[in-house]
């Protein structure tokens, strides 16, 4: 993955630089309308998004990869709760497909559009792939905080079953986002702590 993000961005970059050369910019192309618009750019200046389309192809196949050696191999990582990687290939190949589309229109608007057009699409690119990217994030945040409730969960049963009723009577407990009285006698457990982080006020 590295070898290929460096050799992507040396591609894109050098492509970038020989346009730079030859393009030049004209301020008032219109008498008394002031904007940028670039010209003679070369035939080539297309090529720049092909380096970007073929590193996210590669990155979407080794997702892909993985998700079929694991279901090929009957891994256990779709199954015991180690969720992330399921959400990380989910989301590798919904990045992909949005973003190819994006990179693809991109290429499409160099190779058949008239110079005042070339700059339309970039922002967009630039802006859903800053999206995505924290979508991710995000989604991993959520499957990490749904894991850690349930392995509280899970040892809070298991503690439950251990103890004998009468003393969890006296303990404090979280249902239903009602918090009862807390005794110094016993501390409040794992899932206790994970229900009480998660409370929210009720709005009136």
């Amino acid at each position: 993955m590295c070898t290929a993000f460096i050799a992507s961005i040396s591609a894109a970059a050098t492509i970038m630089g020989l346009v730079l050369m030859r393009v030049s910019a004209n301020s008032e192309p219109i008498p008394g309308i002031v904007f940028c618009l670039p010209l003679h750019a070369p035939s080539f200046f297309y090529a720049f998004w092909i380096p970007t389309l073929a590193f996210e192809s590669l990155l979407c196949a080794l997702a892909l990869y993985r998700a079929f050696k694991d279901f090929r191999s009957r891994s256990t990582v779709f199954q015991s709760g180690r969720h992330i990687v399921k959400v990380l290939i989910r989301d590798s190949v919904i990045y992909y497909l949005i973003m190819f589309a994006t990179y693809f229109a991109n290429l499409v608007i160099f190779l058949t559009g008239t110079p005042g057009v070339l700059e339309s699409g970039i922002g967009f690119s630039v802006t859903m792939s800053c999206v995505m990217g924290s979508r991710l994030c995000l989604n991993i945040r959520n499957v990490h905080h749904e894991l850690e409730v349930s392995t509280a969960s899970q040892a809070y049963n298991t503690q439950s079953q251990i103890q004998p009723p009468g003393l969890w009577q006296d303990k404090s407990a979280v249902s239903r986002g009602t918090v009862h009285m807390v005794t110094d006698s016993y501390p409040l457990t794992e899932f206790e702590l994970v229900e009480l982080r998660n409370l929210r006020s009720e709005r009136p």
